[in-house]
């Protein structure tokens, strides 16, 4: 199996998202690992999207479980083919958690160079920990973008009305 780190880096200031473009079409499935605090005046943790080759207009939508700190866990469903982007793809720490803290996101493309599917599937991890052990949330979710066209660019945004802030950083590889 090879494995091999298409971009990767670190935020020195602030970024209203993180666009990942002219991704090579050399291996099967993509993986992306995100790393991400935000500069949101809030303590809370929250969640930012993802969009594919720059499609939006009802061409996404999300199904998972979820658990976190203030309610049971739960399953989740954003109706597939009626969002804008892959909602909460990542998480991400608020400008007021304690300093350090950043929220790790990993998603998976699984044969994202494919011309002949109608769809890409985003296989979703993320979530946060560490404000104090009473604060937590944890997903496990299965996104979607309705295209048959290659991945050729991935574009990460915060939550509405926020910007990462120095210091978020990712990696994006592919493998066989």
């Amino acid at each position: 199996m090879s494995y091999e780190i298409f971009a990767e880096g670190t935020l020195g200031g602030t970024a209203s998202s993180v666009d990942l473009t002219l991704i090579p079409q050399t291996a099967t499935h993509l993986e992306l690992y995100f790393n991400s605090r935000s500069n949101k005046a809030d303590a809370s943790h929250r969640g930012g999207g993802l969009r594919i080759n720059n499609i939006s207009s009802n061409s996404y939508g999300l199904n998972g479980v979820y658990g976190e700190s203030s309610t049971s866990a739960a399953v989740w469903n954003r109706t597939m083919g009626s969002r804008d982007w892959v909602d909460d793809a990542i998480r991400h720490w608020n400008n007021n958690a304690s300093a350090g803290l950043f929220a790790p996101s990993k998603m998976l493309i699984p044969n994202y160079t494919s011309t002949t599917t109608t769809s890409k599937g985003v296989i979703i991890r993320n979530s946060t920990w560490g404000e104090d052990t009473s604060q937590y949330w944890i997903m496990e979710a299965m996104g979607n973008c309705t295209t048959s066209a290659a991945v050729t660019r991935l574009t990460i945004y915060p939550e509405s009305g926020s910007l990462f802030v120095a210091g978020t950083s990712y990696y994006l590889a592919g493998w066989e």
